[in-house]
């Protein structure tokens, strides 16, 4: 398994440290050799859900294996793209949100390992052994200055960044002290399957939204979001949904609260929030528009 990371409260940025972006995606390691194999986090062979990247052994000197993040533009991320099972779906979705693959690590090369190898050594490494293209890139990274990294990820809406120790090994499955990950606000967007009454000067117009995700085929309940709304967008988002309403709920939810009217999930709201939380719903969600599922 992949080598992951910690969240310190309060990190105190250290400047012969190295600082990178941290992706919004899925993990993957990458099997290179006379042929491409990629592996998710969890070591299943996710090689054909990505058949735009089935030539990544085409970009490196000698036969490797390389860790890193997938990330995939549009209304669709990596994760979901991993569950697809249909073939024409699979190369419907590689078109239309075709896969980047940014690598920041390098595991073995020439089937000799370099885990033991510290983290600055190992990113040159990388650099002499792999070469970018229009899908798959090494992540760019710089020695000190992690603060005015961490101020630019947020002002361009990238999850965060990594805090890495140059004299750090590679320990799989490990989450140490290491890498560190210092997080911004995430952004995604979820189902809306129904509204909530609301309460004193929303009385006229709803309480919060009832999100959904879709996991493994299948729409779950993932909270609620009340807030980011003008009053303008409280009656456009009303009005739009009274649409779509249905009677009876289209998931097993429990909002907490008096439901308005549920709504078949044709629509999605676009949400800036935290995490997920461990009740697996989303923590701090914040409502930034609304868009056709």
């Amino acid at each position: 398994m992949p080598m992951k990371a910690q969240e310190v409260p309060g990190w105190h940025y250290r400047e012969d440290w190295l600082y990178e972006l941290k992706k919004q995606g899925a993990r993957c390691v990458a099997v290179l050799d006379t042929e491409t194999t990629l592996y998710s986090s969890s070591g299943n062979d996710i090689t054909f859900k990505f058949p735009e990247l089935q030539d990544l052994h085409k970009q490196v000197k000698h036969p490797c294996i390389l860790d890193g993040e997938l990330t995939s533009p549009g209304a669709i991320d990596c994760k979901k793209r991993i569950h697809k099972a249909n073939r024409f779906d699979i190369k419907l979705a590689s078109r239309q949100f075709p896969a980047t693959y940014h690598v920041f690590d390098i595991l073995e090369v020439l089937r000799m390992s370099t885990t033991s190898n510290s983290q600055l050594v190992r990113k040159e490494m990388l650099v002499d052994t792999f070469a970018d293209s229009e899908f798959a890139k090494c992540l760019p990274w710089q020695v000190g200055n992690g603060e005015a990294l961490f101020k630019a990820s947020a002002a361009d809406e990238e999850e965060g960044i990594m805090a890495k120790n140059p004299k750090g090994t590679y320990i799989p499955g490990w989450r140490g002290n290491y890498w560190i990950k210092l997080k911004n606000f995430q952004w995604g967007s979820f189902y809306i399957l129904g509204v909530t009454v609301g309460e004193n000067d929303r009385e006229s117009t709803f309480g919060s939204l009832m999100l959904g995700e879709e996991v493994e085929g299948k729409i779950v309940y993932i909270g609620n979001c009340g807030t980011g709304f003008n009053y303008k967008q409280l009656g456009d988002t009303l009005h739009l949904l009274r649409d779509a309403r249905v009677d009876t709920a289209p998931v097993r939810a429990d909002p907490g609260k008096p439901v308005l009217f549920w709504t078949h999930p044709v629509y999605k709201a676009r949400i800036r929030y935290l995490e997920y939380g461990s009740e697996g719903k989303l923590v701090i969600p914040s409502f930034k528009g609304i868009e056709r599922g």
